[in-house]
């Protein structure tokens, strides 16, 4: 028989509520998305092109993930659109934490701050895709059980299904446990996959499982190759030439910054920044008195 989800206790209540306020929450955004200004575009035509561009822009994404939940008054088989919201707009879970930790280190270089952040980025990101990752795990884990019986155990042969794999979940009697057990253990063995530790205590059992598995392995890879170089450039106090640059460009930037807030409504033409970023990192590498002089 077919599952059907339905809404019953007051906790599944309470976060169709809170599901249904983030939706509201994002519409408001999506209108703002249509006169927010920036150095680029600072007319609504242009600044509404890009936010519909589906080269350049997200509303397509934030439309799909936003519209059915609130259509449909926050039905479960339409959950799976809001992951591309989330994966467009993983950036913004980091600004909070940016923020902080700017000010926490205000004292520091500008590339100690840079430095830093983007090694904590990285860790939150690790955690918040490992969740995803964690979920998907689930599903996948409750796809498939061989049991026509589930009172009766594995060891009754009459009580499997013919030719039938059954999902990790089914294969190691987690459906006995609660749901928090079982996210519990998906992020524990998502962790030891991606960490490459692989203890082999469990694993995948169908092919869907497998092919997860194998995916999970290279995210593994990648995240080790971008951990490893963060944590190289904290550890590495020398100052290079091109960190020098970057810095006198920083306080290029502030200075311009300066100008177009003393000129308002006046603002300075992007090409026309791009140009004189250019003129100043050029001239830094042809002469490198400038470097050490005070901009």
């Amino acid at each position: 028989m077919e599952k059907v989800y339905s809404v019953t206790t007051k906790g599944q209540r309470t976060m169709v509520a809170i599901e249904t306020v983030i939706d509201i929450i994002y519409v408001v955004e999506i209108l703002l998305c249509f006169v927010k200004k920036t150095r680029a575009f600072r007319e609504f035509s242009p600044i509404a092109y890009n936010y519909l561009s589906p080269f350049s822009g997200t509303f397509l994404f934030d439309f799909i993930g936003t519209v059915p939940g609130l259509v449909f008054a926050q039905s479960y088989q339409f959950y799976f659109f809001k992951l591309f919201r989330c994966l467009v707009h993983i950036g913004m879970l980091m600004q909070p934490l940016d923020m902080i930790m700017r000010i926490i280190l205000q004292k520091k270089s500008k590339k100690r701050q840079n430095d830093l952040i983007t090694f904590c980025d990285l860790i939150m990101g690790v955690i918040y895709i490992s969740h995803l990752c964690g979920c998907i795990w689930i599903h996948l884990g409750g796809q498939y059980d061989c049991k026509l019986d589930s009172r009766l155990g594995w060891d009754e042969d009459t009580n499997l299904k013919e030719n039938c794999v059954t999902s990790w979940i089914y294969a190691n009697d987690f459906e006995l446990k609660s749901n928090h057990t079982q996210y519990i253990f998906a992020f524990y063995w998502i962790f030891e996959v991606i960490t490459t530790v692989g203890y082999g205590d469990y694993s995948g059992k169908t092919n869907q499982e497998y092919i997860f598995s194998i995916a999970l392995e290279f995210i593994g890879l990648t995240f080790f190759s971008f951990l490893m170089g963060s944590i190289n450039s904290i550890f590495n106090t020398t100052d290079s030439f091109e960190a020098l640059i970057e810095e006198k460009l920083d306080s290029l930037d502030m200075w311009i910054k300066k100008i177009e807030k003393s000129n308002k409504p006046y603002h300075i033409q992007p090409t026309l920044y791009n140009d004189i970023r250019r003129y100043v990192e050029q001239a830094f590498l042809y002469d490198f008195n400038l470097v050490i002089e005070e901009f």
